[in-house]
């Protein structure tokens, strides 16, 4: 290797000159080649299906594709002068965006012999605007932008200045909630007065502020557009949207529309219950920025609420799993097999629909609007090599009715598993539909393959990964890395051989056999149809992997002591084989028959590459720096909680803290006999009630039965009367 460095530092530098002139030539011819391939690709597909296909699979930056599309029309008849003098695509670019009148000048010195770069396009662009509006005129231009720049650095205090006059006005709306939004004040020697009065008062006084800060507001940002949506975009994240809903809450303050007194109500955006504080929320958005503020403090923040995800085609939950040990909490779990949704039942207290996808209603799907990530192992059958391979036309694909997911429910982030089938060239054009269809809806697409045995497994199980982080999420999400190798012997031994070293001679011989010849390898992929083949991969599980495969012993367990006769037999591909190999958890039990639990096992997810995709898609939703998967979870996966079974409350979900009888009357009494939605108040108030005895005498009857209570909807308090 010394030698070689040693020759490349003798060698004679016109020897380099000539091999850099070489490369650089190619470069050219190679950009130049691309662009004529991009071209010709234009005439098999739609140019926005084609933008998103280019940018997912090809790798080409989206911010090069409008230049390239162009590059025929604007600079095809000058490409053998482009190609001869070897223009690097920057400044393709640059004279594609360019004006005419500059292109053509920059075009001309090129063909004169002139070296053009992006500096010099840039010069020759302001001599020709010089040379337009003449020289007094330009350097008024100069001028005029020179006091712009120097106003703009004014902006800042500005901002900051408006800042802290919402911290006063939020305070002041604070001390108004606290006299007289919820229970009023109990100090027995307070003077009775009219509360309607004073509240009038009170609110007036804020309502002066408010319009002082909205005009304020004005001066800054001028008229902020509101989201075509209405209130409902105020809830996405953009920072677009949070700051017209401040401006939405100032002009409410400013208007009266927050106190129940007079005409107005409603103390949210939505008029609705006294204790949301939505107006609130959205003028801390204007607040000062605290430039020293500690990293580790939000990662506290994002530590006390847990990431939620929402699930279709969720099969026997290994995808769920992983996500939980991600520190992702699911909301609710969607699969049409009716073994999936027992297994998933059986296991855990999960949220659990038997329903078809396409079955469920877009009013349904919006309880999940704005869920922070919607995952799920889209049906795969049509894309499978194994298969007809009928892709889009096969009625089992339902890639478009996950689109129609993630239009209705905009989650922050999506990712949704398939197989390796699907990146064929066959599907194309398909997959060019589907990239730009999700594009549309503004999220950052990534189609990622991984393998099972980089994750841990004793597997080779080669699965696609297609992952949206919405555009308004601070991160990127980053191919997780894996790294973690094993093999059949390390992760079998136990499941097949238990009872080594128990002083069976012929057993341990027959363990050491097989573990000699096969314990070094991988498996291949667990497929759900494996027990249904007849040819060639039940052969090579027998010849090259040491498993027999045999219906009638799918569900058994290890071999017995006793019952080995020779070191020839081969262990059976058993459910218990099956589920170490997909990284199940040792304690997940599968419902149905053993062919059945077979099938759910086939068609999983592995949970630990579910985890590796769902802490990389939570790094970006937090904005953090991409890490590896021994990593941390967020929240550990309690592997004791599976199948234990928690109280569920029956009745209507309700807060310890909510709305009771006692607190309705003394509202009533506080506001007069004309305080709003009083009849909807008490109905609530009784059925928190009813709620909160039901609940406590559940939580009793468990305590007294010895059963533990866990995952409840909310907690059960056993004082509540």
């Amino acid at each position: 290797m010394a030698e070689k460095a040693d020759n490349k530092r003798s060698e004679d530098p016109g020897a380099l000159m000539k091999r850099i002139l070489a490369n650089r030539k190619s470069i050219a011819k190679a950009q130049f080649d691309m662009i004529a391939s991009i071209n010709q690709m234009r005439s098999t597909m739609s140019d926005d299906d084609l933008r998103t296909f280019l940018a997912v699979e090809c790798g080409i930056p989206r911010s090069d594709l409008p230049s390239i599309f162009a590059f025929d029309e604007t600079l095809g008849s000058f490409e053998p002068l482009l190609r001869k003098r070897c223009v690097p695509f920057q400044v393709v670019k640059t004279l594609i965006a360019a004006d005419p009148d500059t292109r053509q000048a920059a075009l001309d010195a090129l063909a004169e012999g002139t070296e053009v770069d992006v500096s010099t396009v840039a010069r020759l662009h302001r001599l020709t605007i010089r040379n337009k509006i003449g020289a007094s005129a330009y350097a008024e231009r100069g001028r005029q932008r020179a006091m712009t720049a120097a106003a703009s650095k004014q902006s800042y205090l500005r901002v900051r200045a408006l800042g802290e006059n919402v911290a006063t006005l939020l305070a002041a709306i604070d001390a108004f909630t606290e006299r007289f939004v919820g229970e009023p004040l109990r100090d027995p020697n307070e003077e009775v007065i009219d509360r309607s009065e004073a509240c009038r008062s009170a609110a007036i006084g804020v309502r002066t502020k408010a319009t002082v800060v909205l005009r304020e507001f004005k001066s800054v940002y001028g008229e902020v557009e509101l989201p075509s949506k209405g209130v409902a975009g105020f809830r996405t994240g953009a920072h677009r949207h949070k700051l017209a809903a401040a401006q939405e809450s100032l002009k409410r303050f400013a208007d009266g529309k927050f106190a129940w007194y007079g005409k107005f109500s409603g103390f949210a955006f939505e008029h609705g219950y006294l204790w949301q504080t939505e107006l609130q929320d959205a003028l801390a958005y204007l607040l000062p920025c605290d430039p020293k503020s500690d990293p580790a403090s939000d990662d506290n923040a994002e530590a006390a609420k847990p990431l939620r995800f929402m699930e279709i085609c969720a099969g026997a939950g290994g995808q769920a799993i992983g996500l939980l040990g991600a520190g992702f909490e699911p909301a609710r779990l969607y699969d049409m097999n009716l073994n999936a949704t027992r297994t998933l039942k059986k296991n855990w207290a999960w949220s659990v629909t038997r329903k078809r996808l396409e079955k469920v209603s877009d009013k349904e799907l919006q309880q999940f609007q704005g869920i922070d990530l919607l995952a799920g192992g889209v049906e795969c059958r049509a894309f499978s090599r194994a298969g007809k391979r009928l892709g889009a036309d096969d009625s089992r694909n339902l890639f478009d009715e996950a689109i129609r997911y993630v239009k209705v429910i905009r989650p922050r982030a999506f990712f949704f598993e398939n197989v390796d089938g699907f990146t064929d060239k066959k599907f194309i054009k398909y997959r060019a539909s589907v990239f730009r269809r999700l594009k549309a809806l503004d999220y950052r697409i990534g189609l990622h393959k991984l393998n099972a045995s980089d994750f841990g497994l004793a597997q080779s199980r080669s699965r696609l990964v297609l992952v949206g982080v919405h555009k308004d999420e601070p991160g990127l999400f980053s191919l997780p890395k894996g790294g973690i190798t094993t093999n059949m012997g390390e992760a079998l031994a136990d499941v097949i051989f238990p009872h080594r070293g128990q002083g069976d001679t012929d057993y341990d011989q027959w363990a050491e056999n097989w573990l000699a010849k096969y314990g070094g390898k991988v498996s291949n992929t667990v497929t759900s149809s494996l027990y249904k083949n007849r040819g060639k991969m039940k052969r090579t599980w027998r010849t090259d992997l040491g498993f027999a495969i045999d219906p009638k012993h799918v569900g058994d367990g290890p071999a017995p002591l006793g019952t080995i006769e020779g070191p020839a037999r081969l262990p059976y591909l058993t459910i218990d084989v099956a589920r170490e190999l997909q990284g199940f958890p040792k304690a997940w039990k599968f419902a149905g028959k053993p062919d059945q639990q077979f099938h759910q096992i086939g068609n999983a997810f592995p949970p630990q590459m579910s985890k590796a995709v769902g802490l990389a898609i939570a790094r970006a939703l937090s904005g953090r720096m991409p890490n590896s998967i021994d990593a941390p979870p967020l929240v550990p996966f309690d592997e004791s909680l599976i199948g234990v079974k928690g109280v569920k409350p029956k009745g209507p979900r309700f807060t310890l803290n909510a709305m009771t009888m006692q607190d309705v009357e003394e509202l009533r009494d506080s506001y007069g006999a004309k305080f709003p939605n009083l009849a909807k108040l008490r109905a609530e108030a009784k059925r928190n009630q009813r709620a909160r005895k039901r609940n406590a005498r559940e939580y009793q009857q468990s305590m007294q039965s010895g059963g533990q209570v866990i995952n409840t909807v909310e907690s059960a308090d056993p004082s509540t009367p």
